[in-house]
């Protein structure tokens, strides 16, 4: 029993100095115990409607110890019904632990579950049970973004319904940044762009419409010869100097016929 007390007083001094940002980068072998411990059966979250409908089952011999990490003057403004309200930095000093339960469990929130997922790993590694309310119990607007916007959208989306203000960052990080490795997954036109058909105005099919009903109403072309006209020009030439010819002698030999 001593053991386990002694244990768990090292380890809150050790987490209050980690959250202070003053612990070395040497740890005792008790913490990788602690956190082996605790991560074996995975991360500890629950959700708003689980925790919702723990609280509203009419049976309050399971309703869990609800704690707030978030600042004062937020909690005095609203916060989830029964909640205690103690800050992060305070909270693994001897006297608050001190106030903790031991016999059930401990819901930790914050504003969108950043610190209080670190105050729930701690609190496990220190012997409690204790899970991060998922998303937190947040005061501003969530701005979502992933690769182009798609995955992105939709998690905004189901957010939204949930009841967060929630936003998609139109398209995605490509709109955030020019670099090219950051831009991971853009899309290439060369690889992700096909040539398949597609109907309406501007389709192909559309266009090759229009342009044989242009064809139908334009007058008919002009026959044509099979040669080109620069080289038929010579042959033209000739006919005419013959036909003149023909025109000349013609002439003489009426005006001998009229003087005779």
């Amino acid at each position: 029993m001593h053991k386990k007390l002694n244990l768990t007083i090292i380890l809150a001094l050790l987490v209050s100095m980690l959250l202070a940002g003053t612990v070395s980068a040497q740890s005792p072998a008790a913490i990788q115990d602690a956190a082996n411990t605790y991560f074996s059966g995975g991360a500890k979250n629950i959700t708003a409607d689980a925790l919702y409908e723990n609280l509203n089952d009419g049976d309050t011999s399971n309703d869990p110890f609800i704690l707030s990490v978030r600042k004062a003057e937020h909690y005095a403004a609203g916060h989830i019904p029964g909640a205690v309200n103690i800050s992060a930095g305070a909270l693994f000093s001897e006297e608050n632990l001190a106030t903790l339960p031991t016999d059930k469990q401990i819901v930790v929130y914050c504003y969108t579950g950043q610190t209080a997922s670190q105050v729930t790993s701690a609190l496990n590694m220190l012997g409690y049970d204790a899970a991060n309310l998922k998303f937190g119990f947040g005061d501003k607007q969530i701005v979502v973004y992933c690769y182009t916007g798609h995955t992105a959208s939709q998690v905004a989306s189901v957010l939204n319904m949930l009841g967060y203000d929630a936003a998609n960052m139109l398209y995605g990080m490509q709109a955030w940044t020019m670099d090219t490795d950051v831009r991971a997954k853009f899309f290439n036109a060369d690889v992700h762009s096909f040539d398949y058909a597609f109907e309406g105005t501007a389709a192909p099919a559309a266009e090759e419409e229009a342009a044989a009903e242009e064809e139908e109403a334009a007058p008919e072309a002009l026959p044509e010869t099979g040669a080109d006209p620069v080289s038929l020009a010579p042959v033209g030439l000739v006919i005419f100097g013959v036909l003149s010819m023909g025109v000349g002698v013609v002439g003489y030999a009426v005006n001998r016929r009229k003087s005779a």
